[in-house]
């Protein structure tokens, strides 16, 4: 037996289906297609339905923001930037935009853009539990970094020029013998 959750998400998805089909042009229509299809675990559709709902209407928050999730899931994190910031550019007020673009920061191990962006989501709303959460967890990460940074062993000196022709030519004769 289906749920009532069960019937009210294939009564939902038939109607996102049934309304991007009556308006292929809407680009609402087709940002709740790629909800209905990222719900069904069809990432791949669902990033042609935001690209399409974006085409259609590029000042589409939503549409920009939901194609940023999608990207950020396949781990193309740039592109989920590019697409969040299109989505602010649209709505400056977006929720979780900036704590999305932080995400994207942190993956790419760069703690002072992600508290920059942090920031800004909290400037929005001082109470984002999942910004703040996002700040303590840098926080850790840089002291965690310090910690790595102070404890390494110093790099060897590379060697002189004149040291490194005499390792060459010691190689050389030892490979004709």
């Amino acid at each position: 037996l289906k749920s009532s959750e069960d019937t009210y998400s294939t009564q939902g998805d038939t109607s996102a289906e049934q309304a991007m089909n009556d308006n292929p042009r809407d680009a609402s229509c087709l940002n709740t297609y790629g909800l209905s299809l990222l719900r069904k675990g069809n990432g791949t559709a669902a990033e042609e339905a935001f690209r399409a709902a974006v085409k259609e209407n590029p000042k589409h928050a939503k549409a920009h923001y939901n194609l940023g999730c999608v990207l950020k899931d396949q781990g193309r994190f740039d592109m989920a930037e590019g697409s969040w910031r299109l989505a602010l550019k649209a709505d400056p007020n977006l929720p979780d935009a900036w704590a999305n673009i932080a995400c994207c920061f942190i993956k790419k191990k760069d703690c002072s853009r992600a508290r920059e962006a942090l920031q800004k989501e909290l400037d929005m709303d001082k109470l984002h539990r999942r910004a703040r959460h996002l700040m303590e967890m840098i926080d850790g990460e840089e002291a965690n970094y310090n910690k790595e940074q102070a404890e390494a062993p110093e790099p060897p000196a590379p060697p002189s020029s004149a040291q490194a022709l005499a390792a060459k030519a010691k190689a050389a004769l030892e490979d004709d013998y």
